[in-house]
């Protein structure tokens, strides 16, 4: 899978003609029979290719995810301060914007 001029270009023209959702293609490899995604290092070990379709994130989506993954640490001085678990945000990213995808598992939504 290599990233030619025309494959970019015709990434772009799918975003600008959907300016509301994003389009992703990846090369796959299972390794202990998890899908993982190929690297440009790894491309080479791809065994087949998964695509995915998502929301674009907004500045409101980012502020509802980044506070709901906020929580506050004692540094152990009697002081607090707040930190962003960003495993969590990455996460929740994928879970509220992920729309379709071509994995053989069905997306599964609270309230719709």
């Amino acid at each position: 899978m290599n990233l030619t001029a025309e494959h970019i270009a015709r990434q772009l023209d799918e975003v600008v003609n959907s300016p509301d959702e994003v389009a992703v293609r990846v090369g796959i490899r299972w390794l202990n029979g998890i899908c993982l995604p190929c690297g440009e290092d790894d491309e080479e070990e791809a065994v087949g290719e998964e695509s995915a379709t998502f929301k674009v994130l907004t500045y409101r989506d980012n502020q509802i995810i980044e506070k709901s993954c906020r929580y506050m640490v004692d540094d152990g001085d009697g002081h607090t301060h707040t930190e962003v678990d960003v495993n969590e945000v990455r996460r929740m990213i994928v879970k509220r914007n992920l729309l379709n995808w071509s994995l053989d598992i069905p997306i599964e939504r609270e309230n719709g």
